[in-house]
């Protein structure tokens, strides 16, 4: 029993310093200080364990008693034993928690140090002199008598004070039973409903984890239902499929009968075409108004030519950065040095379909470029020098000469026949030096067809109604030599067997209105003029997929500036001999993990660089739409400069394209204003608009664009340029100059 209440007692005590704290407040000292307390010790210095009994024991400094209730146990190590029957100051401390345990006394203490008191205080002295007056004379003066009534008075007294002793003693014992006790049940009710709340607790977590757990069973059990009713619902419409293809293969099959039948007749048809065309054209090679390598050329097909390059999409996957790389690596080859990002901006340019046009100081391989591309992708430059005299589209395109009864072509329309009749190759026609002229002059019908992109544009070379009044003239020639020859007792077959037989000459003279030979002959003359004007030059010419335009300008005394209209429509690429690479820069550039033949080409089809689409409509929400809207609006308009729609959606169609090589489009922003805003600023910077003078105003957008891209961006290096010469200048602001 007294195990398990020493055991609950472990439990239930008190922290020392708590129970040290309530002892000295009960006994009068303060926090600071220990217990210390002034007592005599026992004849003997204690029992064997070494515990001494306190009856009274007083406080060392005011000589208070202290106030406990029976005998007080303190416990003094046996070392102290030669201080017995002396009084002594006891600076005491806690037992250790087993001891006070073990004796249910949770306050029990410990004599750490025994002091024997040389001299006795005043008040100790009071108290030493009555107990030595009560031993000594404890009978009084009544003689024996007294001293039996003492004797038994003192027998009583120590009965009862035994008695009393023994009570208390059982009453303290109860009590602290009693407090353990109530301690227990606190501790085990306290103890229970812990246990309980835990309990509580872990049903709560397991009707939770239990409730998660079936949620999980009824939605996998959902998702069973619906993949079965999936898995039926898609049985049906497999069957339904099924059937649908079984019907459509059925209407195929005989969709391709019909088509095979159709295919046969057609090509019947194209066999009977094709042999009247050479019956005819055998008739105009007999009247001697056709050559028989025209013949060929009307009938015998151009032979294909063979790719002699590699393969963009086995080469290089189809991929338009590797693509870049490679070309990069061709022209290092050959000696001419381009940085990656120039090439790539020229095959984003290239793939948007839209005019470009290199402008730069004479020297810094603008033309070089085109040509190099054009090699390394298996392709063909054709380079047309733009004349000073050129006025209207007739220098551009060729125009219809009604004397001579032909058009006369042009080099620029001889390119794009030439594109034309090699339709799987790239075909770059480069109009070199092209403001040695006025563009807008001759360059602006061709721009304004180039506008309309839901289809390839076609040219009007001439009037159709020339082309028909040559038919018809040729084929009334035709019937009446046929008539003429006819009337002949002889086989003739030609213009010039007719010629010499007299009766078909004079009957065809007399039929045509015509006086003698020689008129006859000037008429063949001219009407075989004609008819090779009409065959070798078509009414009508449409911009082959495979062609794509690009100019070059120079700026200097002899050139013009392009017009505003020219700028709108075209993306402008600037070449600076300050700004021309090195050998070492490119070399660290070149990228090794293309193992390609570098002096052999990669053959990029027309149809891998794409056609003419519509550009994207403008989408309010696209950050780079929202930033050029803001440059037009707070900078480009009250400069007088306009940058509308048609920008926005080129540079739109170029971001998409750009997107191919780089996904900053801080820099794909970069180069749109490089292409289209740039170009535009030529304005005097001296005016002003709204108390703020243009070059001001171009400083600030100078900030702005800064703030937005970065101060090294190519475009603000560019604009800081265009600036300081207009600052170190008459303040005349001009892209163009240096």
């Amino acid at each position: 029993m007294k195990k398990k209440l020493r055991t609950k007692m472990y439990e239930i005590i008190k922290e020392d310093g708590v129970i040290f704290r309530e002892l000295q407040e009960e006994w009068g000292y303060a926090e600071a200080n220990g217990i210390s307390v002034v007592t005599k010790l026992s004849g003997n210095g204690g029992d064997s364990r070494g515990f001494i009994k306190i009856t009274e024991c007083y406080h060392p400094t005011t000589g208070a008693k202290l106030p406990i209730e029976d005998e007080y146990k303190i416990f003094i190590p046996k070392k102290f034993n030669q201080y017995a029957s002396k009084w002594v100051r006891l600076d005491c401390k806690l037992s250790p928690i087993s001891e006070r345990i073990k004796h249910m006394d949770e306050s029990q203490l410990n004599a750490v140090n025994v002091c024997p008191l040389t001299s006795l205080p005043p008040w100790l002295k009071n108290i030493e002199d009555q107990k030595l007056l009560e031993i000594h004379n404890p009978l009084g003066s009544n003689g024996e008598r007294v001293a039996s009534l003492v004797r038994e008075d003192y027998l009583k007294f120590i009965k009862d004070t035994f008695e009393s002793e023994y009570e208390k003693q059982q009453e303290l014992y109860e009590k602290k039973l009693k407090y353990i006790q109530d301690s227990l049940y606190a501790k085990q009710l306290e103890e229970n409903e812990k246990q309980q709340k835990a309990y509580e607790k872990q049903q709560k977590q397991l009707e939770k984890k239990l409730e998660k757990q079936l949620q999980e069973l009824q939605i996998k059990e959902n998702d069973e239902k619906e993949i079965i009713n999936s898995i039926k619902n898609l049985t049906i419409k497999y069957s339904e499929i099924e059937e649908e293809l079984e019907g459509k293969k059925l209407k195929t099959e005989k969709e391709l009968r019909t088509l095979l039948v159709r295919c046969r007749e057609e090509k019947t048809k194209v066999d009977e075409l094709k042999k009247y065309i050479k019956e005819k054209t055998q008739q105009l090679v007999n009247l001697d108004l056709l050559d028989e390598q025209d013949v060929h050329r009307f009938i015998e097909k151009t032979p294909r030519r063979k790719a002699i390059g590699y393969s963009f999409t086995e080469a290089l996957d189809g991929n338009f950065k590797n693509l870049a790389a490679f070309v990069q690596k061709f022209s290092f080859d050959k000696g001419f040095l381009y940085r990656r990002r120039t090439i790539e901006d020229f095959i984003a340019l290239l793939l948007t379909n839209d005019l470009i046009v290199l402008a730069g100081d004479s020297g810094t391989g603008k033309s070089s470029l085109v040509k190099m591309i054009a090699e390394a992708l298996d392709g063909s430059a054709i380079v047309v020098p733009v004349k000073p005299n050129w006025t209207s589209n007739e220098d551009l395109m060729g125009y219809y000469n009604p004397i001579e009864h032909k058009f006369l072509s042009t080099q620029f329309l001889e390119a794009l026949k030439t594109a034309e009749s090699d339709p799987q190759r790239l075909y770059f026609i480069c109009l070199d030096e092209m403001n040695i002229a006025r563009v807008e002059y001759y360059f602006a019908d061709f721009l304004s067809l180039l506008e309309d992109r839901s289809k390839q544009p076609s040219f009007l070379l001439f009037s159709d109604a020339d082309e028909s009044s040559v038919v018809s003239e040729i084929s009334n020639f035709e019937f009446l030599a046929g008539l003429a020859m006819s009337k002949s007792r002889n086989n003739l077959k030609s213009f010039r067997d007719m010629l010499q037989d007299d009766d078909s000459r004079e009957s065809f003279k007399n039929m045509c209105g015509l006086g003698d030979a020689e008129t006859l002959l000037r008429y063949h003359a001219q009407l075989k003029a004609r008819l090779k004007g009409i065959t070798q030059s078509p009414s009508k010419i449409t911009l082959p997929n495979n062609v794509r335009i690009i100019g070059t300008v120079n700026v200097d005394d002899t050139t013009y500036y392009l017009s505003p209209k020219i700028l709108d429509r075209v993306n402008i690429i600037r070449f600076s001999s300050e700004s021309m690479p090195g050998r070492d820069e490119i070399e660290e550039e070149l990228d090794q993990s293309i193992e390609l033949d570098e002096g052999k080409p990669v053959s990029l089809k027309p149809r891998e660089l794409g056609e003419r689409t519509e550009y994207p409509k403008v989408d309010e929400t696209n950050p780079c739409v929202t930033y050029l809207k803001m440059l037009s609006h707070d900078f480009l308009s009250p400069l007088g400069i306009e940058f509308g729609y048609r920008g926005l959606r080129q540079a739109l169609c170029y971001r998409e394209k750009m997107l191919l090589f780089t996904e900053d489009d801080r820099l794909i922003l970069d180069y749109i204003i490089q292409h289209k805003i740039l170009p535009k600023l030529v304005l005097n910077g001296k005016k002003s608009k709204g108390n703020i003078e243009h070059q001001d105003r171009l400083e600030q957008m100078r900030i702005d664009i800064s703030s937005e891209l970065g101060a090294e961006s190519g475009c603000v290096k560019e604009l800081s340029r265009i600036l300081d010469a207009a600052k170190s200048g008459d303040g005349y602001v001009n892209y163009w100059i240096k």
